[in-house]
């Protein structure tokens, strides 16, 4: 039985990972994996790499059981679809806004049940990846349990971000969105529309206020953290989090570090 992010989640465990923009590698989840991360997400908004160029980067995840999330580039149903089927666990779509735009996600990663297109309307294929990465299921069992599509559903994550003062104006009606798991109150965008650093207090305070909210409406909050300010997210309910430092940061100041630390030792 794989690991299923949700299934952690639901269990009340503090999920904590790193987001991966320059190294969708394979090697690279390699040395990843002995951070022991609960889950991984892979940025496909911010970057040249696509669905294909990082699928074995994917496949090195479901080998080391790690579930392995999305950020996608848009709001397209095409595009989340094909995110799903590629093996992702879950996807998180930015720039959400309104409650409308947020129901055509849920639309977008669920399946039709019981012929109700209204909460679900993702294609079906019984080849595709949800039939390998959700509970490992055997052949016989892909085509004919009827329970899958509903497993599915269940188990697929989705993730929405709020990243624009409009999409905080309607906060109370997005959260009210039967299917969305997950809210990430972004605070890059924010704060630049804002015209503010993103640990900027004021930012903060909308973020940590967005984190009470949806905890309240019973969403998963994810939220990107530093050392310093994790333990105010996780006050405000979140239980999803994100280390701030990205892998490039990482190998930068391990590289930095490790060059001064020799050149210190050299005489003179």
């Amino acid at each position: 039985m794989r690991r299923i992010l949700k299934d952690e989640l639901r269990n009340g465990k503090p999920c904590t990972g790193i987001m991966l923009q320059h190294l969708m590698l394979p090697e690279y989840i390699d040395f990843v994996r002995y951070g022991n991360p609960d889950w991984l997400l892979f940025d496909l908004e911010h970057t040249v790499e696509n669905i294909k160029s990082v699928s074995n980067a994917l496949w090195a995840c479901l080998a080391y059981d790690i579930p392995a999330i999305a950020r996608v580039r848009d709001k397209d149903e095409w595009m989340i679809e094909a995110t799903l089927d590629a093996g992702f666990q879950g996807i998180v779509v930015p720039t959400v806004e309104t409650a409308e735009e947020a129901r055509k996600v849920v639309r977008a990663a669920k399946y039709t049940m019981n012929g109700d297109r209204s909460r679900g309307d993702r294609g079906w294929c019984p080849t595709m990846a949800p039939t390998r990465w959700l509970n490992d299921y055997s052949d016989e069992e892909r085509w004919t349990d009827k329970e899958n599509e509903k497993r599915w559903n269940r188990d697929t994550f989705v993730g929405i971000i709020l990243e624009t003062p409009k999409a905080f104006e309607n906060l109370d009606e997005i959260l009210q969105v039967e299917g969305i798991d997950a809210v990430w109150p972004g605070p890059g965008d924010l704060s630049m529309r804002m015209g503010k650093y993103m640990l900027d207090p004021e930012v903060q305070k909308i973020l940590l206020d967005a984190d009470v909210k949806a905890t309240k409406a019973g969403k998963i909050v994810i939220s990107a953290v530093t050392p310093e300010n994790i333990r105010g997210h996780y006050d405000s309910g979140a239980r999803m989090f994100l280390m701030l430092m990205q892998e490039i940061d990482f190998l930068t100041k391990i590289f930095k570090d490790g060059f001064e630390e020799i050149r210190g030792k050299i005489p003179g």
